[in-house]
C-alpha cells in the first residue's frame, strides 16, 4: 500500500522542466522541483488516497492541494 511519504520521495525523483506547467517553466529549476506540478500531484494523491482536491491563486497562478480527513496535504508547497 502506497503512504504519502513514499509516494512523495518517489516524486521528487520525476519532477523535470520538461513536465511542469508551461507558464512556470521559465522559473522550474533543481531547487524547487515541485513548482508547476501541483495540479497532477493533486490528482495523484486523490487517486490513492481519496479526499478533497482544492484550488487557490498564489501570486496570480492556480495552486491545487488536498484535504483529507480534515488535514491538508500539499506535496508541492515549496
Amino acid at each position: 500500500m502506497m503512504e504519502i511519504e513514499k509516494l512523495e520521495k518517489i516524486l521528487l525523483n520525476v519532477y523535470s522542466k520538461e513536465t511542469c506547467y508551461p507558464k512556470c517553466r521559465d522559473n522550474w529549476n533543481d531547487n524547487n522541483k515541485t513548482l508547476g506540478h501541483c495540479a497532477i500531484v493533486s490528482l495523484i494523491i486523490n487517486d490513492y488516497f481519496g479526499g478533497k482536491i482544492y484550488k487557490i491563486k498564489v501570486d496570480g497562478i492556480s495552486h491545487y492541494f488536498n484535504v483529507i480527513d480534515d488535514k491538508v496535504v500539499d506535496l508541492t508547497a515549496s
